[in-house]
């Protein structure tokens, strides 16, 4: 009855007892030495090391970092400081502070609420955004910083999308090398009906991350022949001399999963808009340092 359902309800019973009404749930205890949070300001959950070979989700542990949503429903997770190879040579070490990264990719409901408009093909609210161009991306951290008086925002760097997106690993996908568990992590030209979905609606990567393989290109701040490029370069949106290819990543609901892997990149014009192009952006707190390469 609904009086047994109550918060201080009890009751008792053999330690033999057993019946189609009893279960039970564990409590995880932490190591010697782990520190567990005691307070709601504190309750960020410590940070597994990720494995460098994923390939089943055994052996696939999602990071809960802290995670926090700002006025328009957009969610972000902090990435953790670190180090990678970065690129299809793997070639030197590439260093990346902590940053907070969109947990998904921008939707066209949070478009609208900053922009005023929805210039997708696909449409859908909680799709992601597309037809959108690199300027276009730009305009919308800025005025989504403006909105904000204690954070600003801005696209990832390459470096730092593809640090997120390998979550620790060194495989072509961050869940192994099998290309065919794409589609349990992503959308793309094998599983996606030729056209974007709903942002969320597949596996996360090992850091939490949704869609760092497919449903849409995803901008980046760089231009493209600088790869890897210093993490600390600042880029102006009002410089003719970068008005041509920027850097996308992850691939996309119209392509073989080749282009989803972590390493790959593409190319598309600052003012070209495509209906596989939409972004992810990262929030900078006050005070936050920026992120940086070496």
């Amino acid at each position: 009855v609904s009086g047994n359902c109550r918060s201080a309800s009890r009751t008792h019973g053999e330690p033999s007892l057993s019946g189609d009404a009893l279960g039970f749930r564990i409590v995880c205890v932490p190591s010697v030495g782990e520190v567990t949070a005691s307070t709601p300001s504190d309750r960020l959950q410590k940070e597994t090391e990720p494995q460098t070979e994923a390939g089943t989700d055994e052996n696939m542990h999602i990071v809960r970092g802290e995670v926090f949503s700002n006025p328009i429903g957009m969610e972000f997770r902090n990435i953790s400081a670190g180090s990678f190879l970065m690129g299809f040579q793997k070639g030197a070490e590439t260093q990346i502070q902590s940053f907070y990264l969109g947990i998904h990719e921008v939707t066209q409901e949070q478009y609208e609420k900053v922009m005023g408009s929805n210039p997708s093909y696909f449409k859908g609210a909680r799709r992601p955004v597309e037809m959108v161009s690199w300027e276009d991306a730009q305009i919308f951290c800025q005025k989504l910083s403006q909105q904000e008086k204690d954070r600003t925002y801005r696209l990832p760097t390459e470096a730092e999308w593809e640090y997120a997106a390998r979550a620790g690993t060194q495989t072509d996908y961050f869940f192994g090398n099998d290309d065919a568990s794409l589609t349990e992590y992503g959308w793309c030209e094998e599983n996606s009906c030729r056209e974007t979905t709903d942002v969320g609606t597949r596996k996360p990567n090992p850091w939490g991350l949704f869609d760092m393989c497919g449903n849409v290109w995803e901008l980046c701040a760089d231009r493209y022949p600088n790869y890897p490029v210093p993490e600390n370069e600042q880029v102006d949106i009002n410089d003719p001399t970068i008005r041509t290819s920027c850097v996308i990543r992850g691939g996309s609901w119209d392509r073989i999963y080749l282009f989803c892997r972590s390493v790959s990149r593409s190319t598309i014009h600052s003012y070209d808009r495509s209906m596989s192009t939409g972004f992810r952006v990262v929030a900078v707190p006050e005070s936050h340092p920026s992120s940086s390469s070496k």
